[in-house]
């Protein structure tokens, strides 16, 4: 009797057992199957996961940097040893996965620094000091400077941009008015520094009123042609925007002195 009760027993509890067991499975079959059936959940699980992805290979690229170049210390760099690791730290996650977002990050450490912003600036305005200072890496200190201050403008303040811009314009028409060369690729600086002031305005404004924003920019009328050249084709890109290539030209031409 005893051996009955305890098979019929055990029989209950495998029953038991199996009966939730095939519950459980309806229900993760079931909430499989509505993750497969409904399209929305299939994108956020997939989009999930492609995120989880994406911050992996963010993290990675932020380890890699580290490891090989590390922030400089502020309590025991100077400021343009600072600056110039921040710079070499972008340059090397360029070509990387998710580069413009490591830079963007880096720029904020620099963005509310006033020396940083007044190292940038003077390393653009004053070639000989930022070969001094920075050497073989001059060129990369100032290309970074003008996407620097250009993120300063984008941040709401432009005026160290349109300074920068003003003072290369007049360093390099000295130099060319005195019939000297400019150092290589300095042209470049001003194109850069031009086109980023502009991209400040909205093309309305610079159409309507390109007096005051030339102005703003520190350009002069009698300024030598190449630097005159460089401010016209950069308005002139804006103003075609806008208007037919005969009329950019005939602007154009009013505008600087027929510089075209």
């Amino acid at each position: 009797m005893k051996k009955s009760i305890l098979i019929t027993s055990l029989t209950a509890v495998i029953a038991l057992a199996a009966f939730k067991f095939n519950l459980f499975s309806a229900a993760e079959v079931g909430a499989e199957n509505e993750v497969r059936n409904n399209p929305i959940a299939t994108l956020a699980k997939s989009e999930e996961v492609e995120l989880s992805k994406l911050d992996e290979l963010d993290k990675n690229l932020i380890n890699e940097i580290n490891t090989k170049l590390p922030k400089a210390d502020p309590k025991l760099a100077t400021p343009e040893v600072r600056l110039l690791t921040a710079f070499e730290r972008m340059q090397l996650s360029v070509g990387k996965f998710n580069s413009a977002s490591f830079i963007s990050e880096e720029m904020q450490d620099l963005l509310h620094d006033a020396k940083m912003i007044e190292i940038a600036k003077q390393s653009l305005v004053d070639y000989e000091h930022a070969e001094k200072t920075f050497g073989e890496q001059q060129a990369l200190v100032r290309v970074f400077s003008i996407r620097l201050l250009d993120e300063l403008a984008k941040a709401g303040e432009p005026g160290p941009l349109y300074e920068a811009t003003g003072q290369v314009a007049h360093a390099l028409n000295a130099k060319l008015v005195n019939g000297e060369t400019i150092e290589k690729r300095r042209d470049l600086d001003l194109e850069d520094l031009v086109y980023a002031s502009i991209a400040t305005y909205g093309d309305t404004q610079v159409i309507d009123s390109p007096e005051t924003v030339m102005m703003e920019l520190g350009y002069y009328d009698d300024f030598h042609t190449d630097i005159r050249k460089i401010y016209a084709n950069q308005f002139g890109a804006i103003i075609n925007r806008k208007k037919s290539v005969d009329e950019t030209i005939l602007i154009v031409q009013k505008l600087f002195k027929k510089q075209s």
